[in-house]
């Protein structure tokens, strides 16, 4: 980190720059291993005397895409919080798996969880329900992916403000 802000010291600039690499790999790898696995959900439905449409797979691939992408975009900005990757990882799981789960139990408020956010989106866009449980939050999907960008737009803001505010050592 401090060589690279040595060679550039703005802040704003490096904070995009990881990000933008680290949402471009996951994106990449997300579709190239939906695309490589294509043929072998047919072949694996076709065992079980079932069809995957082609519409009904690529709806999968984009909810797995997105997920994907807020996933990362939540382990990026903890991991720019906590000012390790490590912290950042091991924060992460704590909130998806802990703090959210809590959050979403409260009642009235619960409903404004980044989990249940995220679901609300992926059964906009897959059209059914994920088979996690049934849930209803009372959120059209546009408020889902409000919801969504707030709390992605919160962690990444914080993120970002710790980082321009730290002193590299």
């Amino acid at each position: 980190l401090r060589r690279t802000l040595s060679a550039d010291p703005r802040r704003s600039r490096l904070f995009c720059s990881k990000l933008v690499v680290a949402l471009s790999v996951v994106a990449i790898a997300t579709v190239l291993i939906h695309l490589a696995f294509f043929p072998f959900y047919d072949i694996a439905a076709g065992r079980h005397d079932q069809t995957v449409p082609v519409g009904e797979y690529r709806d999968l691939a984009l909810a797995a895409l997105l997920s994907n992408l807020v996933y990362t975009t939540v382990g990026a900005s903890l991991a720019l919080i906590t000012a390790s990757m490590a912290g950042g990882g091991t924060v992460a799981l704590v909130f998806v798996f802990i703090f959210d789960v809590v959050f979403g139990a409260i009642p009235e408020v619960g409903d404004f969880s980044f989990g249940f956010a995220l679901a609300d989106v992926v059964v906009g866009i897959r059209g059914t329900e994920s088979g996690f449980g049934d849930f209803d939050s009372g959120h059209s999907t546009a408020q889902a992916a409000a919801i969504l960008a707030a709390w992605l737009l919160g962690l990444a803001g914080l993120g970002w403000l710790r980082l321009w505010r730290s002193d590299v050592k």
